[in-house]
């Protein structure tokens, strides 16, 4: 009649415009996901000692072609002889988070205290970059991108040494067998169970080692983001094989 309402009703036989498979469904999911990094907090934590050529091609690289404001920076320098803060400050900007040394800890120890620090912090996550090696552009959106494909650990050096090997590669990431602490990106929970359990004066074999006992998988892009320049240093006696 007139003085009835009007009740809209929809066909429970309705259909979408567009049927999404269940990878598509997957994929979209995981980028949304990823999407709500972008308030993520990354720190990007640099150990230096001398080197003064490769140190000062490392800051040109991060401060005029990342423009990377240099309060973004942590500096852990172990006791530089052939610099000071003063010169760190003018090759990586003013505003660096720097740390001096009070005894020198060589190349391990001084990491092992910058993934320290980075635990007791308000970062979420650790990007490891050493003073003798470059990355990509796109090294941020690549972090945010991925990092809830792994465990929490990935890096962004894809090493070609032989004995860091690879294996398992889609058309985005790898997993490796082994690898360095140059590179590495890492998630607040995994580094502080890490350094709980890291007991090696050699850290990053360390780290690996623990990974492996509790069978977590280490992912590196599979087309190298980063390039390890130096053929110089404590750990760098293995000439030029150990290339991205």
């Amino acid at each position: 009649t007139k003085d009835e309402p009007i009740i809209e009703t929809t066909s429970v036989r309705y259909e979408p415009p567009s049927k999404l498979r269940a990878e598509e469904i997957k994929q979209h999911v995981i980028q949304l996901h990823s999407k709500k990094q972008n308030g993520t907090k990354i720190m990007i934590a640099i150990p230096t000692h001398n080197r003064k050529g490769y140190t000062k091609f490392n800051a040109d690289v991060i401060r005029f072609y990342h423009n990377i404001s240099s309060d973004q920076l942590f500096i852990f320098d172990d006791c530089s002889t052939q610099y000071g803060e003063k010169e760190l400050r003018e090759w990586y900007g003013p505003d660096i988070n720097y740390f001096p040394c009070t005894k020198k800890l060589l190349a391990d120890s001084n990491i092992r205290r910058m993934f320290k620090y980075f635990s007791t912090s308000d970062y979420d996550i650790i990007f490891s970059v050493d003073s003798d090696t470059l990355f990509q552009k796109n090294w941020r959106s690549f972090i945010l991108n991925n990092i809830n494909k792994t465990d929490g650990m990935m890096s962004l050096y894809h090493s070609a040494a032989s004995w860091h090997q690879t294996y398992g590669c889609d058309t985005v990431m790898c997993k490796k067998k082994s690898l360095g602490s140059a590179g590495s990106v890492m998630t607040k929970d995994v580094v502080i169970k890490m350094l709980k359990n890291n007991k090696n004066k050699a850290f990053d074999w360390g780290f690996v080692g623990y990974f492996k006992k509790i069978g977590m998988k280490m992912f590196v892009p599979e087309k190298s983001i980063m390039f390890h320049y130096g053929k110089q240093g404590q750990n760098n006696g293995c000439n030029t094989q150990e290339v991205a």
